[in-house]
């Protein structure tokens, strides 16, 4: 099962994702890692919440 860069939407063994990690200290995830689908993300003042049409709702 091939996982994805939660940031650019690239397969995770694919190529160096540094500036992703770094990107996502700031940032939510735009991305579903399981399947690659662009994320509905809503930013409040206390966190975030991600949404899959596929997986569901992630929180942070």
């Amino acid at each position: 099962m091939t996982s994805y860069c939660d940031h650019c939407g690239r397969p995770a063994e694919e190529g160096d994702h540094a500036g992703c990690l770094a990107a996502r200290a700031m940032e939510p995830p735009r991305y579903c890692v399981r399947c690659r689908r662009r994320m509905v993300v809503q930013v409040t003042p206390t966190g975030w919440s991600a949404r899959c049409a596929e997986h569901g709702l992630l929180g942070g």
